[in-house]
């Protein structure tokens, strides 16, 4: 009897422990409902376009776009020189975007 009292007891106190992760996953899920669409160099708008032609992306080559949308919209630019990477955020007006 007393066996089964603390099988029962473990298999509460898992559950709970299953639903309160299950709660975080879904709280942060929510709270990061940031959505990001793949796109083209081509689709970037002409403003975006201009600043990577400028002289502090010279000779970088950009190698993925995405559009997210989060509170504001902006555009999470990857780049490539030879090995080096880095990711660049830029609104439709290409101004820098920093990220929260």
């Amino acid at each position: 009897m007393k066996k089964s009292i603390l099988i029962l007891a473990a298999i509460f106190t898992l559950g709970l422990a299953a639903d309160a992760a299950t709660v975080s996953t879904v709280n942060y899920a929510v709270e990061n409902n940031d959505e990001k669409v793949k796109i083209t160099a081509e689709e970037l708008p002409q403003a975006v376009k201009d600043v990577l032609a400028g002289a502090d992306y010279k000779d970088w080559s950009v190698s993925e776009v995405y559009l997210v949308k989060a509170t504001a919209e902006y555009y999470e630019i990857s780049l490539k020189k030879g090995e080096e990477t880095k990711v660049v955020n830029l609104d439709k007006d290409g101004k820098t975007v920093e990220k929260k």
